[in-house]
């Protein structure tokens, strides 16, 4: 008997939390009985890995070129026609019962969605972060209302995100399902914090402040920057660990030189060991500008490392400031600042608060909770089954 087949769609050109989902997401729909294809753009530098692990799990990677980013009007209706022209073709040949399309960012590949549509199969899309400054032009909002009639189901990872595409695309919040993300409990890191403090070259009195996250604008690092002086005058034995690669690195590296501050800080890179990293901290930091609903923040929850995060996207909806976590208004140096004074001076309060964090992760944000609630979206009657 054949197996029924998914397509996933993805505009992927690099690794993030929208990534992370995709490959445990089609690792469970591979151990549902589907032959799962991929396609992606194919070539790059930033998603080697991603292939090479779906590869590795049995799936089907195809190279698609979807999502090309335009700067003309003229040039965006050619990428939207070329995409869905391309989609189409994949849809052709692949012939799925049901297609899944990992969006980025939400108008990543308006095309693959209008293909979809189109082609009338099944579809499911996960916009994974709406970003609040989010402008949709006329037309294209006209052509996402006409998707909204079509077979798709749409899905963000959060209230905030859900409620910022349905004003941009003008479609009732409604249409749109809302899954949060959840994160698996990482397992026990060997060696505990002193080995890592070691490893890093960080005294073992040291107070390990950890940001896990790409190097780019939306991750808000330059805030941590600004806001070093002061920070470190809070407390001397303050290390910042970022963990994580992206475009402003250099940027940031010489910013911290030139305030003579670079014991404080440690630039790791893309790393593979955040749970040991996670073990080793005292505090868990996500000064971010926008967010979806980070598993970054899930696992140092699911880890029990008290959190600051900024007022921003999703992350009020999962932290309460003063109950599991503590808040600060996203891009105010002095915030930051008052909210790290405040952890440093009540350390008793900062447990309870990440006590009450890891209870919520471990009811509501597990990576088996996330699928539960998302299989239904993505297969038809949940899938055939193991």
């Amino acid at each position: 008997m054949t197996p029924p087949r998914l397509l996933a769609l993805t505009t992927s050109r690099e690794e993030g939390g929208a990534e992370t989902h995709l490959r445990v997401t089609l690792a469970e729909v591979a151990a549902r009985g589907y032959e799962v294809h991929v396609a992606l753009p194919g070539g790059l530098a930033g998603t080697a890995r991603l292939r090479e692990d779906l590869r590795a799990g049995g799936l089907r990677v195809h190279a698609l070129a979807l999502g090309r980013p335009t700067r003309s009007r003229a040039g965006a209706y050619f990428a939207i026609a070329t995409d869905a022209a391309t989609t189409l073709a994949m849809i052709a040949r692949v012939r799925p019962d049901a297609v899944l399309v990992n969006l980025p960012t939400p108008e990543a590949s308006p095309g693959a969605l209008l293909a979809c549509a189109l082609a009338r199969v099944r579809t499911t899309a996960i916009f994974h972060l709406v970003r609040s400054d989010l402008r949709v032009t006329p037309m294209r909002r006209r052509m996402y209302r006409a998707l909204a009639r079509s077979r798709q189901s749409w899905v963000c990872v959060s209230q905030d995100n859900r409620a910022t595409l349905a004003a941009g695309f003008g479609v009732a919040p409604e249409r749109i399902a809302v899954v949060r993300n959840g994160a698996a409990h990482a397992p026990q890191a060997a060696g505990g914090r002193e080995a890592v403090l070691g490893t890093l070259g960080i005294a073992a009195d040291a107070v390990l402040v950890l940001t896990t996250g790409r190097l780019g604008e939306q991750k808000g690092h330059r805030l941590i920057v600004a806001a070093l002086p002061r920070l470190v005058a809070l407390e001397e034995r303050l290390v910042f660990v970022w963990a994580g690669d992206g475009p402003l690195r250099a940027e940031l590296t010489d910013a911290v030189s030139g305030l003579g501050l670079e014991r404080h800080v440690r630039v790791l890179g893309r790393r593979d060991d955040v749970p040991a990293l996670l073990a080793a901290a005292d505090l868990f930091l996500m000064p971010s500008r926008d967010e979806g609903a980070p598993l970054a923040l899930i696992e140092a929850m699911l880890a029990g490392v008290p959190a600051l995060v900024s007022d921003v996207g999703a992350l009020t909806e999962i932290i309460e400031d003063g109950r599991n976590g503590l808040v600060f208004q996203s891009g105010d140096p002095d915030a930051l600042v008052a909210a790290l004074a405040r952890a440093l001076g009540h350390p008793d309060d900062l447990a309870q608060m990440a006590s009450r964090a890891r209870e919520q992760a471990q009811a509501e944000l597990t990576l088996e909770r996330m699928l539960e609630r998302l299989m239904p979206h993505v297969l038809p009657s949940g899938g055939p089954g193991p």
